[in-house]
């Protein structure tokens, strides 16, 4: 199968919210310096979806819908336009 055919489209309002208070954390506290690069790019609410693209080795659209409660049938209906 052609990777650039392969697609990823998810569905999150939540993702990345538990390393977003750790960041905000450390910046309050002044300890940016200690911060691995890699929890900053957690943050990002199209994290998992870069994670699952990368895995299957997909190089089509990789897109992320953060709509609150819609996001999940929000990323289904995108999915299927895409198909």
């Amino acid at each position: 199968i052609d990777p650039q055919r392969i697609g990823v489209v998810l569905g999150s309002s939540h993702s990345g919210l538990v390393r977003t208070e750790e960041v905000a954390r450390a910046v309050f506290r002044g300890e940016t310096s200690a911060l691995d690069p890699r929890v900053i790019g957690a943050t990002l609410v199209s994290h998992c979806t870069a994670v699952v693209a990368r895995r299957i080795g997909a190089r089509g659209p990789v897109l992320t819908v953060s709509s609150a409660c819609a996001s999940s049938n929000a990323a289904i209906g995108i999915a299927a336009d895409l198909v």
